[in-house]
């Protein structure tokens, strides 16, 4: 009996040793209190971790601090909200405009010259630096209004001839510099009267010529204005606008413009014939028909050639 039980003893012994072998494995599996595994040749590892629970750095850092990406908080390479300039800025610089409101200059030596159907202008262009062009306008009143203004010429010439022009009209031409902005000038004018133009040979003849109606009546002589009986002289018998024997009296038989003696009457065939030294030498008439002729409308503008 007691070798029987010598024979059990060690077989005992190897079954509790076994038990608590089991028992301490299936604690380990179960998840229990932490316990500090063996090690081998690879890293050492612990519960849960991977390195320690982290990726190269300190908790929830990659390369950084606390919620940092190779930067201060927010930041990526600058300032918060900035892009290489100010707040709000893209690039910087100033975004202010500025609008040219100035007028430019007037042309300068703004002159006319009238002539037989056409008027020629010249002037100087003003010398600001954005000046672009001139413009001209043609119309027959001293007070005008954008409704009577013909515009005749735009660009920046410094001349230019109106042909669209009647005979002994009186004209007024306007200019007006802009510059590159629209800006325009505050204008200046000149006037203009196109005639037909009476040749130095012809005046030379004129000179002390006498003037008769086809009735017989004398209207005077062609002299200068402070002779008494020159047709220039608007005090005189024959010069002044109310003398019955004038020819510069619109409502008079010589100056009517529906007189049949009337220098003034573009119809009639019995105008006033000029005289020297008792020959005809033509007819003082507006009408063009009647040649040879000189226009009294001409012969007025000529009248400080005369002596």
């Amino acid at each position: 009996m007691k070798k029987l039980k010598l024979l059990f003893f060690p077989i005992i012994l190897a079954l509790a040793f076994g038990l608590m072998l089991s028992c301490a494995k299936k604690s380990s599996d179960d998840g229990g209190s932490s316990t500090t595994s063996t090690t081998s040749d690879d890293d050492t590892t612990s519960d849960g971790d991977f390195g320690g629970g982290d990726f190269g750095g300190d908790t929830g850092d990659f390369g950084g601090d606390t919620g940092d990406f190779g930067g201060d908080t927010g930041d990526s390479g600058g300032d918060t909200g900035d892009s290489g300039g100010d707040t709000g800025d893209l690039g910087g610089g100033d975004d202010t405009t500025t609008t040219d409101n100035t007028a430019p200059s007037n042309p300068t030596n703004y002159t006319s010259l009238p002539r037989n159907g056409n008027v020629y202008l010249s002037w100087y262009n003003p010398n600001d630096s954005d000046f672009y062009l001139v413009k001209v306008y043609r119309t027959t009143s001293t007070n005008p209004s954008a409704y009577n203004l013909t515009l005749i010429y735009s660009g920046s010439s410094t001349n230019y001839t109106d042909n669209s022009v009647t005979n002994y009209t009186t004209y007024y031409f306007y200019i007006y510099a802009y510059d590159s902005s629209g800006n325009a000038s505050s204008g200046l004018y000149v006037g203009g009267t196109p005639y037909i133009t009476i040749s130095s040979s012809d005046l030379l003849l004129l000179q002390g010529a006498a003037i008769y109606g086809q009735d017989g009546q004398y209207l005077g002589d062609i002299t200068g204005q402070y002779n008494t009986n020159s047709i220039f002289n608007s005090y005189g018998t024959y010069g002044s606008s109310y003398s019955s024997t004038s020819i510069w009296n619109t409502y008079g038989n010589y100056g009517s413009s529906y007189g049949s003696y009337s220098a003034f009457n573009s119809f009639t065939t019995t105008p006033p014939i000029i005289y020297k030294n008792s020959v005809a030498l033509g007819y003082l008439t507006t009408n063009s028909y009647k040649t040879p002729g000189i226009d009294p409308r001409s012969l007025i503008l000529y009248k400080n050639s005369f002596y």
